[in-house]
């Protein structure tokens, strides 16, 4: 943490000495400090925020022999008994130390050589101090005609071994040319200084960070879903706290399923500081349906026949020993279309135990056709797909989730005892429409941690998620492609809940209407 005192309070460098008014400053009469060996002018070096730090060698880092360092002279006044040290371990790198015993009067520093200075003009100055005993802060400055002047800056107490920053500012007295800032020690004990620094005018803060962190929904029925989003600036990370875990980016979202009232913290800090803010979500809990679900219930469902969902998605199914419901566009099977399924796969689906249903001939808007044409889509894709496998055919999905009323009769009147639209991503209850089956599609823009907070909401309420899927490639495809990484990621989570997973048929068996 840094520690700052204020440069407003001006206190005598030494008690010792005779004091005279000038200007509205105490100043320290001149006296006859005894300098030891002066070491070679180094060049300066800049500050990260863009001002040139005036004092040489400023870190220690340059020293050439030991008790000898670039750009800083050892000083004391009185008959102090001092003791020396170069290098000594610094806050970072090299530091310089000096300390002194019991009997020692006057005082004894590490002291940078003066440097120009303009009359009127302001200066910041700040340095990192280690110390077993109080110390002060002054400064000497030179005038024009060589005559050396002392202004007390501060009295800092014991560090009690510990790294502490001070910092100040200070406008330079007229006829003044030189100044050289230093802190000193006049009583028993050791001060370590490091990270020097002297800039004309005000220190350049870092911005400090904001954060902007809000929710779709402060209130939600347990089971649902609310989405956290937020914005930060001027951070280089963020951490989240309370009811979620983990690195956040410097802007997201990320989707919650709280089972009870919770407070969501995001905290992101950067070069200026940090800045924390939390969301609280009230949860309103529900009371289960008559006949609800035993357990909460996952379901993969892929549409629209791609043959990348054979290739790469079933493989990982079946090591995991999970079923899945295939909803299939029989036009693009039969007829051989590129990158889709062909007759033989999709009897090999059937085979392995997972289940075929459908998705009609052509995947048109079911809701734009007429009575006859849409029959006939749902009708004969259903019959193609019995005789290719010789599987029941039960399940049924809307295409691009279009549905109205007649179009939802025609479909119990083609023989299927459900279907699935694509609306919201919420969880189904055993009260659910069976013929307008809520589902989640995902792609591109899906996170694992989105999906997660939906299987533990099935599992915690005893509801069924349904996934939307439909291309798994590793690169290329549309919105809702996945790669083959997040389909793994996501099985892999699901099978270590421990959550029920189900086709759709399965599922719709347990629904209580």
């Amino acid at each position: 943490m840094r520690h700052r005192l204020s440069a407003q309070n001006v206190f005598a460098a030494l008690s010792s000495l005779t004091f005279t008014a000038c200007g509205g400053r105490d100043t320290i009469a001149p006296s006859a400090p005894q300098a030891l060996p002066a070491s070679a002018g180094v060049s300066t070096t800049s500050r990260a925020d863009g001002a040139t730090n005036l004092l040489q060698n400023a870190t220690f880092d340059l020293g050439r022999m030991r008790t000898v360092t670039p750009g800083w002279s050892r000083m004391t006044y009185g008959t102090p008994i001092p003791t020396f040290s170069y290098p000594e371990a610094g806050r970072s790198g090299n530091g310089a130390s000096v300390s002194l015993t019991a009997n020692s009067t006057g005082d004894a520093r590490w002291q940078p050589t003066s440097v120009a200075v303009s009359a009127g003009a302001l200066y910041s100055y700040s340095v990192w101090y280690r110390s077993t005993a109080p110390s002060a802060v002054t400064v000497e400055y030179t005038n024009e005609s060589g005559v050396l002047s002392y202004v007390g800056l501060a009295e800092l107490p014991s560090s009690n071994g510990a790294w502490r920053q001070y910092e100040t500012s200070l406008t330079v007295p007229a006829a003044q040319r030189k100044a050289s800032v230093f802190n000193l020690l006049r009583m028993a004990g050791t001060l370590t200084i490091d990270d020097a620094v002297f800039v004309q005018g005000e220190f350049q803060r870092p911005a400090a960070p904001t954060l902007a962190l809000g929710t779709s929904a402060s209130t939600i029925t347990a089971g649902d879903i609310a989405t956290l989003t937020w914005t930060s600036t001027n951070a280089s990370s963020c951490t989240a706290s309370g009811a979620w875990a983990g690195t956040r980016t410097s802007s997201g979202l990320d989707f919650v399923a709280p089972t009870s009232n919770s407070a969501y913290t995001l905290t992101c800090v950067g070069p200026g500081g940090s800045v924390s803010r939390t969301i609280a979500i009230s949860v309103t809990a529900v009371t289960p349906p008559p006949g609800g679900f035993a357990e909460g219930m996952v379901t993969f469902s892929f549409d629209d026949s791609w043959e990348a969902a054979y290739l790469n998605a079933l493989p990982v199914l079946e090591t995991a020993g999970f079923k899945a419901t295939f909803y299939l566009t029989t036009n693009f099977i039969e007829q051989g279309f590129a990158l889709f399924l062909t007759p033989a796969r999709t009897l090999d689906i059937a085979r392995r135990g997972h289940e075929i249903a459908g998705h009609t001939l052509s995947h048109p808007d079911l809701t734009s056709l007429s009575v006859a044409a849409a029959r006939t889509e749902l009708e004969a894709s259903r019959a193609y797909l019995y005789f290719l496998t010789g599987a029941p055919v039960n399940a049924f999905a809307y295409p691009f989730g279009a549905v109205n009323a007649t179009v939802k009769q025609l479909v119990r009147e083609s023989g299927y005892t459900s279907a699935r639209g694509v609306r919201g991503g919420q969880l189904n209850v055993p009260t659910s429409d069976p013929f307008d089956l809520f589902s989640d599609c995902l792609g591109t823009s899906t996170t694992l941690a989105s999906v997660r907070a939906r299987v533990d909401a099935a599992k915690a309420n005893k509801q069924w998620y349904i996934m939307c899927l439909h291309d798994v490639l590793p690169f290329g495809g549309d919105n809702l492609t996945l790669t083959p990484l997040r389909f793994q990621e996501i099985v892999s989570y699901i099978r270590s809940t421990g959550v029920r997973v189900v086709t759709v048929e399965q599922g719709r068996n347990l629904m209580g209407n």
